[in-house]
């Protein structure tokens, strides 16, 4: 962690620290010290007994070490403080960061790709081709040219992750995704073919099912 021992003194006087560097940032003034020149006034060696604790050896910390050498206290805690707001979670590892890691939202996910026109169908992801008037090719049957591909992408199962994730977020874009690509199906097959003598992947009788009773 860059501290000799365990000293609890220091694993609450540094945070101490980088809240007054923020506090001076965003407040500039205050009833209390807002700057490491006024806490040094305000309660002298504080800075001092801080760096005490740190191992000024460890890489990043050359400037703090040379200005704690010198006995510039204040100018030492600034490079501290610089040091540490500009490293990340990486150089608080006491705090477990990576507890804190936004959880994976698959279904978001699946929504997002989704809209950019991006399905994973049968565990294989492909991007239909487009026509020419831009919108998706539904007789692509995707990257491995596989009817069953086909058959899914006609199923439009991403219409329920729109509807989850617009039900849980209110973003219009996934209405707007929906109403979108719903259209362009509707356009692209305005009338079936006549009888079963066809290879369209949109009209087999399994997809209008499915799509009936899940729609």
């Amino acid at each position: 962690m860059g501290f000799r021992g365990s000293s609890f003194r220091a694993v609450v006087a540094l945070p101490f620290l980088l809240f007054l560097l923020t506090a001076s940032l965003l407040a500039g003034a205050g009833a209390g010290p807002s700057t490491l020149a006024e806490l040094e006034a305000a309660e002298p060696g504080l800075i001092g007994r801080v760096l005490s604790e740190v191992d000024l050896s460890r890489p990043g910390l050359e400037q703090v070490k040379a200005h704690a050498a010198r006995g510039e206290r204040v100018a030492a805690g600034e490079a501290l403080l610089d040091f540490y707001a500009h490293g990340g979670a990486a150089r608080f590892p006491w705090l477990q960061a990576s507890k804190f890691a936004v959880e994976r939202d698959p279904q978001r996910e699946r929504a997002e790709a989704a809209l950019a026109g991006i399905f994973t169908l049968q565990g294989v992801t492909g991007k239909p081709l487009r026509t020419a008037t831009g919108g998706i090719d539904w007789e692509h049957f995707g990257p491995r040219k596989d009817p069953e591909w086909g058959w899914m992408l006609n199923r439009h199962h991403w219409f329920y992750d729109y509807l989850g994730v617009w039900s849980r977020t209110g973003d219009v874009r996934y209405v707007r995704g929906f109403d979108a690509q719903a259209g362009d199906w509707i356009a692209a097959h305005a009338v079936p073919p006549r009888g079963n003598d066809h290879d369209s992947p949109a009209w087999r009788s399994l997809e209008i099912g499915r799509r009936l009773l899940e729609a």
